[in-house]
């Protein structure tokens, strides 16, 4: 079937199995049972959705295809609902954060074919375009600080994909509670005193390579292992963890899967210990901004800008919590609700300190923990990844969190 065969809407019982396709991949991300359990949830048998779909790809494809079109949509209804720019744009999230059914979130582009990758990407690009050029109106009229326009539309897009990653990774989204928590930080920004938020130079808790002793091997098989989980992080940012095969890890490190195996084990060993590794880093980085002794605004800031460049680094990448959290082990997902309890219970520590000491504005703090992840969390999968790219998108991100768009 041809990209051109499937540009227009889907309708009827078309469109019910692309919802809940949707559902299932944001859970899943691609994977070998993805079919299976669609036609289970929808009560259909397997060889019947091949009536409507090719393949597994034609699936992922026009679930891709509908999100673009139904984020336009949503956006087109914001557009001709206000006048003023950050209305529109505000609009448009609160439609996203409310809305129901969910869209997919379009993580895994790396598992279709070129020429439907690419077709996905141009409506991807098509919508950037306009929600920027809202954004460059409200720069033109004094509204929108000078802030890059692109950027901060993929920014938005990110933030309007964020329920449905929290409701998995986190606790079900209470959507009210969750839009007034981006409108706390993405309008005005949480920082008091701006001039005093800006991010430290060093980063807080800095990710080192491994340097084993080459005389110790259990220190060489313990660097040969943190060199495994980098590649396999990096490769499950870009292109999901459905998307990305033990194969593919091997290839980056130009190392056979055998090493792999020997080291760490199966895809779904690689998957959870990847996830752990994730989740010890950001309580390192926690428990680094918990002990800076500078404004509580300072240490959130810098903590947001480290998480971004973090999750990029070719050199010692951390995995995001992102589509696929259906294929983390259950015993790692025990974990994972452990960690996000802590995780939690640090940050609200330390905003409710910074709320005290005045360096924060009075906030409502639990809106803003269950916001402000959708704020960076869409970075590692963004289509440009060169170091200065990340760096200039983790200032910005930071920025926006101390100083909200608003000019």
């Amino acid at each position: 079937m041809s990209v051109s065969a499937v540009a227009d809407p889907a309708t009827g019982r078309e469109r019910e199995i692309l919802t809940v396709a949707s559902a299932h991949l944001n859970t899943m991300g691609v994977s070998v049972e993805w079919f299976s359990d669609i036609a289970d949830t929808l009560g259909l048998t397997r060889p019947a959705l091949y009536n409507y779909f090719a393949d597994r790809e034609d699936l992922q494809f026009r679930c891709y295809l509908m999100a673009c079109d139904e984020l336009g949509q949503r956006f087109d209804v914001a557009q001709a609902s206000h006048e003023d720019p950050v209305d529109t744009l505000t609009g448009f999230l609160a439609i996203n954060l409310t809305a129901a059914p969910e869209l997919a979130v379009m993580s895994e582009l790396a598992a279709l074919r070129p020429e439907q990758r690419d077709a996905v990407t141009a409506r991807q690009d098509g919508l950037v375009t306009r929600i920027a050029g809202e954004i460059r109106r409200g720069i033109d009229a004094g509204r929108i600080r000078d802030l890059d326009a692109r950027l901060l539309a993929r920014t938005l897009l990110g933030l309007a994909s964020w329920p449905s990653l929290l409701s998995r990774w986190g606790s079900p989204a209470d959507r009210t509670l969750l839009t007034r928590g981006v409108h706390s930080f993405l309008l005005r920004g949480l920082a008091t005193r701006p001039a005093e938020a800006a991010p430290l130079p060093e980063r807080l808790a800095p990710l080192a390579p491994v340097r084993p002793d080459l005389f110790s091997r259990a220190d060489i098989s313990a660097a040969r292992r943190e060199s495994v989980l980098i590649a396999a992080s990096a490769l499950f940012n870009t292109r999901g963890i459905g998307a990305t095969r033990v194969d593919d890890v091997a290839e980056r490190l130009g190392l056979s899967k055998r090493i792999v195996y020997h080291h760490v084990g199966q895809k779904q060993d690689l998957v959870d210990a990847c996830v752990e590794r994730a989740y010890r880093y950001s309580a390192a980085l926690m428990s680094a901004a918990e002990a800076f002794e500078g404004p509580r605004i300072q240490a959130l800031t810098t903590a947001i800008r480290d998480i971004v460049l973090a999750n990029s680094d070719p050199a010692a990448c951390i995995m995001v919590p992102y589509v696929g959290y259906g294929q983390v082990g259950a015993a790692e997902q025990a974990a994972v609700r452990g960690h996000v309890a802590r995780m939690i219970g640090g940050y609200r520590t330390l905003i409710t300190a910074g709320i005290a000491e005045g360096s924060l504005r009075p906030i409502d703090v639990e809106a803003v923990l269950l916001a402000l992840p959708g704020l960076f969390c869409w970075s590692a999968n963004a289509p440009d990844q060169s170091a200065d790219d990340v760096a200039s998108r983790a200032e910005l991100l930071a920025s926006i969190a101390a100083r909200g768009i608003l000019a």
